[in-house]
């Protein structure tokens, strides 16, 4: 039997102890069956059977490797001889562009769904050590500041989801030689060892660097000391934004002009940055110049008619800067198939049972604002009640919610009032 550097005893005691912070309730595992989801696959599912948890599997098919499928079928077999239920989620909507950041963004969302169909309180990615440093080592070359340089986050929120890290103090060579000592296969990926991708030649070029004290781990405890001071940051934008910030019910940010000029450039650009990705439902922050240059527009009242960024329409009206949905960058409608969704990535809906498999969720749009009668007298805008969510049965509108027009559908952005200012504590 293969010598460890530590006992299995050991590495599953020290995967119990990364699980400390995990919420209750059924886990999902999204295992690839490269060796690193492998491993979480086995550790969980002992740490499962020895603490009376429920978990679930799941493998994500993009299908675009030719094998995909049999890989799916592979990852399925190892769930099976661990008695654990496998599901394989395949993503079917693919989008023409760039196919590896919408890969990424469907695995989200196709894993969220998954988890809120099966009810479970997070799901667990297999990042390691090694990916942690690599992705520093990344983020430094390409001029990172100090939220890219705290590395790998192990908890993060994506909407509904809740995705957690138990592994990202594992080295990837002892969780191989876990895997070898279980007895247990997995795929390598051809990309791993492709040059042509910037990971593996950071990889390379850490293996080199070795030699000069620069480690893994080292660049991991300068992670760390980042994180803190991320942390800190971050909580203190919570704090300023509640001086000045207003969340309307129907889902646009007003900025105080006068309130936010007070604050000092980095508070700023952090409260924009996360207006935006809750505005648009995105996981990832807008570039920093285009950050940089909407915040100039807004400190020299440059905003003219307006501006676009992330999906998002921004313009000052009366001393306010209003963050608003761009209309073309709402969700497209989408046939009712289950009672209980995330739309356009801030609404969580309610659908009655009734009118599913006959009904369309969508923006309302002009057209179906001429079915509201006197729209004028309710407080929310024209051009918001144009994109907000409303129910139709062959193209005729049911029920449009904000307004509690008619009836069949109810939605509330995820977090209710305070959605906004709790999403500026997950990132």
């Amino acid at each position: 039997m293969l010598k460890l550097d530590f006992s299995s005893d050991e590495l599953n005691k020290k995967f119990a102890n990364s699980m400390k912070e995990i919420p209750g309730g059924a886990i999902g595992v999204a295992v690839s069956g490269g060796g690193d989801s492998v491993a979480l696959l086995a550790l969980s599912s002992y740490w499962a059977r020895t603490n009376g948890r429920i978990i679930e599997i799941a493998t994500v098919d993009h299908g675009l490797r030719k094998n995909s499928s049999v890989e799916c079928d592979e990852v399925k077999k190892i769930a099976t001889d661990h008695n654990l239920r496998h599901s394989t989620i395949r993503w079917l909507d693919k989008p023409k562009g760039n196919l590896q950041n919408a890969a990424r963004n469907a695995r989200h969302r196709l894993l969220s769904d998954w988890a809120t169909v099966n009810n479970l309180s997070s799901v667990l990615l297999g990042h390691t050590l090694d990916d942690n440093a690599e992705t520093i080592m990344l983020r430094l070359i390409r001029g990172s500041g100090v939220d890219g340089l705290s590395g790998i986050s192990q908890t993060k929120q994506i909407g509904n989801l809740v995705l957690f890290r138990p592994l990202l103090n594992f080295p990837r060579e002892h969780l191989r030689k876990y895997l070898r000592v279980m007895k247990l296969n997995w795929i390598e990926d051809p990309s791993n060892f492709d040059e042509r991708f910037d990971r593996v030649k950071v990889r390379n070029l850490l293996s080199q660097l070795k030699a000069t004290g620069l480690t893994k781990s080292k660049l991991v405890v300068t992670a760390n000391h980042m994180s803190r001071a991320k942390d800190e940051l971050n909580r203190q934008v919570r704090i300023f934004s509640k001086r000045c910030i207003e969340q309307k019910r129907w889902g646009n940010i007003e900025i105080i002009h006068d309130i936010f000029l007070e604050a000092s450039s980095e508070i700023q650009l952090r409260l924009l940055s996360g207006a935006l990705r809750w505005m648009s439902g995105k996981v990832y922050r807008p570039r920093f110049s285009d950050l940089e240059r909407l915040l100039s527009a807004i400190i020299e009242k440059k905003l003219n008619g307006g501006r676009s960024l992330m999906g998002t329409l921004i313009k000052e009206v009366g001393g306010r800067v209003i963050l608003s949905r761009e209309f073309s960058a709402i969700q497209r409608p989408i046939i009712v198939e289950k009672p209980n969704f995330i739309w356009d990535g801030r609404w969580r809906i309610e659908v009655e049972r009734e009118v599913l498999e006959r009904t369309e969720v969508g923006a309302l749009g002009t057209k179906g604002l001429t079915a509201v009668k006197n729209f004028r007298n309710f407080d929310v805008p024209r051009k918001e009640l144009i994109g907000s969510v409303a129910l139709f049965e062959n193209g005729v509108l049911i029920c449009l919610p904000i307004i509690s027009f008619g009836k069949g559908l109810n939605s509330s952005l995820i977090g209710g009032s305070q959605s906004f200012f709790n999403f500026l504590g997950t990132y």
